[in-house]
């Protein structure tokens, strides 16, 4: 017995600082988010809708449910930053970072993160006809999308075919606005059927995009009916000799027509060599930009340097304006190809320490694009190439002469742009073109920018991802504009701003990037607030939160 009570006594002994410690991790102060899952559309809760919860306080994901009503709840959750991903067929994917969880203020208590619109996928439908009412079998048709309140410069957001019917039908698309229009490109469907050629058609029956109807996806979930008619043309035929000044005689050259503010392919297109004459048939009656690409007959195998003429291992483009009337041919064309023209030039970046001197080095993994101008809203006018070691970049297949602006996809590695020349004109303070075959370009990066705090509220509230746009005074300058959206405490930072005067704003939602619109800012200015920002300089603003009209 007395053996057994020892024993006892030091199970005992031994069990108390463990509970000590069990006691004191159970005395800590937990939270639990609770959020409702509502569709962008219907506004309703949905339900069977998996998230999952990730943050600096988990090592595993944990996974909930929403119930009948969307509704759903994470428990025992320590102070710390955490992030929600939501997944459900049928709708896009959407993450919801920068959830702010102090379990000690809020004693206990639930952090209502309020509703999470998630945007349902959309889809277009209807069918595209001939004028005679015989349907268009393998029409392509395009939806194009907005940005800052002008045709979005990026990739189609959809593409597909009509069937046999004429029919098509679009889906995956988001909560926007399209423009929808269909072409046909020139093609014998079978030996001696006649060809049937159109210019493009938008919806519902206009033959220039700025006269389309547009389909506002914002507040319909699926529209169907769509119809569009095409007009049939009788083709016309384009046909010349292509000359180089550099290329040799047999090089290989490939010639297209596209319609200059519609981001087709080529509409009609052919190939021929350097000395050969070419055809292009049937052209319907129209405007259009006639590419011309030709290419050395013979490149250096791969691994092969380049001789110190590289020019010749680049292709040569042109471009220019040909009208054709109906019923009226072109003959005796005469395409001269120049010598391959570049945009060519160099990135650097100035790493120098608060009160240091410059200290410039070559920029790397940059990538930079350059868009025909005026815009084109087609593959042709838009360029691209990265750097190399020493931060210098060869961008080929430019058009001698032609004018060209910095992308909006350009990527400049966090860095903010300081300068950006091509000889003497500054592209940042005058919002000036780069010339294809012009003097070389110099980027100048900086990581020395300024820093803007804050806090946005809406009367007693405060607002969860409410959208904050930092715009310069010239709102030409896109490089400089800056967004970010406020986590669940209503707070918000922007880093590595470009020194400047800004208009700071806070706006319940992104919609369609419509803030680099000027318009749409000057209707706003009286909700924003101006701010300076300088070099390493931090500043703090208090935002009220703008409600957008519809």
């Amino acid at each position: 017995m007395r053996v057994r009570s020892v024993l006892a006594l030091i199970l005992v002994c031994l069990a108390n600082p463990v509970g000590q410690r069990i006691s004191a991790a159970q005395a800590q102060f937990t939270s639990s988010i609770r959020a409702r899952v509502v569709d962008d559309f219907s506004h309703q809760g949905v339900s069977t809708v998996r998230v999952t919860l990730t943050g600096t306080e988990i090592r595993e994901p944990i996974v909930a449910i929403s119930d009948g009503q969307g509704n759903l709840r994470f428990t025992g959750l320590v102070s710390g930053r955490y992030n929600l991903a939501i997944d459900k067929a049928g709708y896009f994917p959407q993450s919801f970072p920068d959830i702010i969880v102090d379990g000690a203020s809020a004693g206990n208590a639930d952090l209502m993160v309020g509703d999470l619109n998630i945007t349902a996928q959309r889809s277009i439908s209807g069918q595209v006809q001939w004028d005679d009412g015989e349907p268009v079998t393998n029409a392509v048709v395009h939806v194009m999308t907005f940005r800052g309140g002008v045709y979005s410069r990026s990739a189609f957001i959809a593409t597909v075919n009509t069937n046999q019917r004429g029919e098509f039908r679009i889906e995956g698309l988001r909560a926007r606005r399209y423009m929808v229009f269909a072409y046909q490109r020139p093609q014998i469907v079978a030996p001696g059927q006649a060809i049937r050629v159109a210019l493009p058609v938008f919806y519902p029956g206009a033959e220039r995009p700025e006269n389309a109807q547009l389909l506002d996806m914002r507040m319909m979930r699926d529209v169907s009916g769509v119809s569009m008619i095409m007009k049939e043309e009788r083709g016309v035929s384009i046909e010349g000799t292509v000359t180089a000044e550099t290329l040799m005689p047999g090089a290989p050259v490939q010639l297209g027509l596209i319609i200059p503010g519609i981001p087709t392919p080529a509409m009609v297109a052919t190939q021929t060599r350097v000395g050969d004459p070419f055809r292009l048939y049937p052209v319907p009656p129209g405007s259009y930009l006639l590419f011309a690409r030709g290419a050395p007959a013979a490149l250096p195998p791969a691994g092969v340097t380049p001789g110190p003429d590289s020019s010749q291992t680049e292709p040569s483009v042109t471009a220019m304006p040909v009208t054709v009337n109906r019923e009226t041919p072109i003959r005796g064309l005469e395409v001269n190809l120049p010598a391959a023209t570049v945009i060519e030039g160099k990135v650097e970046v100035d790493e120098a320490g608060q009160g240091e001197p410059s200290k410039i080095f070559p920029a790397t993994n940059i990538e930079l694009f350059f868009e025909w101008l005026p815009k084109m809203e087609s593959q042709y006018g838009i360029l691209s190439n990265g750097v190399d070691d020493n931060g210098e970049f060869r961008v080929p297949g430019a058009v001698r002469g032609q004018a060209y602006i910095p992308g909006p996809l350009s990527n400049w590695d966090g860095a903010y742009v300081a300068s950006y020349r091509q000889g003497s004109a500054d592209l940042v303070a005058g919002a000036l073109p780069v010339v294809a075959g012009g003097d070389p370009v110099h980027v100048l990066l900086k990581h020395d920018g300024g820093r803007v705090v804050g806090k946005v509220t809406y009367g007693s509230n405060t607002p969860w991802r409410a959208f904050v746009v930092l715009a310069p005074r010239d709102r030409r300058i896109e490089f400089w504009f800056r967004t970010a959206f406020t986590m669940s405490d209503g707070s918000f930072q922007i880093g590595n701003i470009a020194p400047g005067v800004y208009d700071i704003f806070a706006f319940d939602r992104n919609d369609e990037d419509i803030y680099y619109n000027a318009d749409f800012l000057r209707r706003y200015a009286a909700f924003g607030k101006p701010i300076g920002v300088e070099v390493y300089s931090t500043q703090s603003v208090e935002l009220t939160l703008t409600k957008t009209a519809e």
